[in-house]
């Protein structure tokens, strides 16, 4: 019994679920008069990576909507080393035409790998995630079993994994030292093999950075110039590339305004300034933005007399990013480089799980002689459409660093 005013300490102990995952609990107060009070609890077991790695669940629906979410599954786990590939792999148990996104979440809240259950518009069950070079920290797993749901049963079960070093590719004959030299203007082709080690079927790419940083304008997908407000058509979207570090948006327009800015998933959600020419820049703590499709939408500030007066606004987006490397170009082509100018295509080569290919690199020097050129190929998976909110987007699953001097 408390008397008004009186407060006492309670200790609760509550037992964290036999498999990863969450439970969904809650601690009841009843007073002598019958009145109910809950406070809600999430219990949460984390993925152990040096037993497995391994974790399941069972899907039983959601609110039936396409295109949206429908159930989600978190799975956290710990990442004691950055110098490592991490890989997140899910397979449903029968049903391929359910829709499966996977998020890998950074410590600092970013999604930095992508996952799907479809393949060039063809639905598969597993779904593949990567990450090169991951934070130390802790890490969630996000599995969104996006609506609408087929099959003839109330609920399947899925299962999956979280594993480390996974290595994908490697590069015979990728010079590696200074004191390798390559003749300018000489095409030097090197052959990179690609093993996909992951559960799905994917489209690889290689991607040349080199170690030096350089700030880029973004090409937009759609209109981003000239824009009639009050906004009723698509707001601008530009593509973010990998190795971002940071964002910045300018608005220009004939009246004040202001936009929010954010990744297709939603995550995060930012709030330029207020004014005919609106900013906004974005640096995340961990320092990798997430990469994929990215839209900006401006909307007019009031109070109004009225309705909302006509006017105009353009926009663009700018990323600070790892250079791209001109001088090395591949059988594939580089999908990140659409970041720059939309137009361009890339045909990427398709491995199915435990195979592997052979994309040629070829590098052409250019630097001046006696330079020295130090950088990375980034073997990329593309993910389009990653559902449920129609992202494209891109996951590293190797880095193979290059150095040599220009003779």
């Amino acid at each position: 019994m408390l008397v008004p005013g009186e407060s006492v300490g309670i200790t609760v102990k509550a037992y964290t679920p036999a498999s990863p995952g969450d439970l969904a609990a809650a601690i009841t107060f009843r007073s002598s008069g019958l009145f109910t009070t809950t406070l809600p609890l999430t219990l949460r077991s984390t993925v152990d990576l040096q037993t497995g790695g391994t974790f399941s669940g069972s899907v039983t629906g959601g609110n039936g909507r396409s295109p949206g979410e429908g159930q989600e599954s978190f799975y956290e786990f710990g990442v004691t080393s950055s110098d490592q590939e991490l890989q997140a792999n899910l397979s449903l148990a029968n049903d391929a035409d359910d829709s499966v996104g996977l998020y890998l979440v950074a410590p600092d809240g970013t999604v930095q790998g992508y996952g799907q259950n479809s393949i060039n518009g063809t639905q598969q069950t597993p779904s593949t995630a990567t990450v090169v070079d991951p934070a130390v920290g802790t890490w969630t797993l996000i599995a969104d079993f996006a609506e609408p749901t087929v099959g003839d049963e109330i609920s399947q079960t899925f299962h999956g994994t979280i594993k480390v070093n996974q290595v994908e590719a490697g590069a015979a004959g990728l010079p590696d030292s200074a004191s390798t030299v390559l003749a300018s203007g000489t095409p030097v082709t090197v052959p990179v093999t690609i093993t996909n080690n992951g559960a799905a079927t994917e489209d690889f790419s290689v991607d040349p950075r080199l170690a030096a940083t350089s700030v880029i304008s973004l090409g937009p997908l759609d209109q981003a110039t000239g824009l009639s407000l009050p906004l009723t058509g698509n707001p601008p979207i530009w593509f973010v590339p990998t190795n971002t570090s940071a964002l910045s948006f300018a608005a220009t327009a004939s009246l004040p305004i202001e936009f929010d800015a954010s990744p297709f998933p939603g995550d995060p959600d930012l709030v330029s300034s207020i004014g005919t020419s609106a900013s906004l820049g974005y640096a995340p703590t961990g320092g990798l933005v997430s990469n994929g499709l990215w839209a900006a939408t401006p909307s007019e500030t009031g109070p109004y007399p009225a309705a909302a007066p006509a006017g105009t606004v353009s926009m663009t987006c700018s990323a600070t990013i790892r250079a791209f490397d001109p001088a090395i170009t591949s059988a594939t082509g580089d999908i990140e480089l659409a970041s720059v100018n939309p137009s361009l295509t890339f045909t990427p080569v398709v491995i199915a799980p435990g195979d592997s290919a052979v994309v040629d690199v070829t590098i052409t020097p250019s630097a001046a002689g006696g330079s020295v050129v130090a950088g990375t190929l980034f073997v990329d998976a593309f993910q389009s459409d990653t559902p449920p909110y129609g992202d494209e987007a891109v996951d590293q699953v190797a880095a193979l660093p290059y150095e040599y001097t220009v003779g």
